[in-house]
């Protein structure tokens, strides 16, 4: 009996010790195919000659938008278009494909302007490659000479604007706007928000403290005759000055 008891747990010992490797095994299999699938990103860029005191325009742009002014005589622009889902490495061509449907286009309207136009697939249901804007990450990082105009329509996200020294005009219906303006700069200030709050700086409301909610305007008035215009408007979401 005891010879008999002792058989039975060495073949139950076998067989969870086999049970146990298959599941490692199985864990290890589902793991590597996870590793295998990544996200699929394409990048845009381009570089385009252009002197101080130009105008930029951005048109029917989504997602994140960065502007950065920068001492060289060119406008920089790179858009990463990245798949919020993962994606097998036989399947990324398809998904390279269908990401090709978002981007934009550049025009050189004179030697002082330069359109950006974004571009994206229908709304249409049956037409959506990744079932809308929601499934694609766009980030534009945008490089401007700092003494530059730039005028900003843009759809939906997040836009953030910093060291630009000319005139600033942004319309964001709905997201986020941040200014991070010149220290050394005049502007006249008009920001306004439908829906949200708008912060600002002490610089542009004359007392001492770092940073306020000003409620949902602020409109600041330097010396209108030196300063640079900054109108900012926006249906949902804050805006920040600073």
């Amino acid at each position: 009996m005891r010879r008999f008891v002792k058989k039975l747990s060495a073949v139950w010992l076998a067989a969870a010790c086999l049970c146990l490797a298959a599941s490692a095994a199985r864990a290890q299999q589902a793991a590597a195919k996870q590793k295998q699938k990544e996200k699929v990103t394409v990048t845009m860029k381009d570089r385009i000659e252009f002197a101080e005191g130009g105008t930029l325009n951005l048109q029917g742009t989504w997602g994140e938008v960065t502007v950065e002014g920068w001492d060289q005589p060119f406008v920089e622009i790179t858009l990463d278009k990245t798949t919020n889902k993962k994606y097998a490495p036989k399947n990324e061509a398809q998904a390279q494909k269908a990401l090709a449907k978002f981007g934009y286009t550049v025009k050189k309207d004179s030697a002082a302007s330069i359109t950006l136009a974004g571009f994206q697939p229908s709304s249409n249901l049956l037409t959506r490659p990744f079932g809308g804007k929601s499934a694609v990450k766009l980030v534009y990082t945008i490089k401007v000479p700092r003494r530059s105009n730039v005028n900003i329509d843009h759809s939906m996200g997040v836009v953030a604007v910093n060291d630009v020294s000319g005139d600033l005009a942004v319309k964001n219906r709905i997201g986020e706007v941040s200014l991070k303006l010149p220290e050394n700069g005049q502007f006249t200030v008009d920001a306004r928000s439908k829906v949200g709050d708008v912060s600002s700086s002490a610089r542009f409301l004359g007392d001492n403290g770092r940073e306020h909610v000003v409620g949902q305007k602020l409109v600041s008035r330097q010396d209108e005759r030196e300063s640079h215009r900054v109108f900012v408007r926006v249906q949902v979401g804050a805006i920040t000055v600073r």
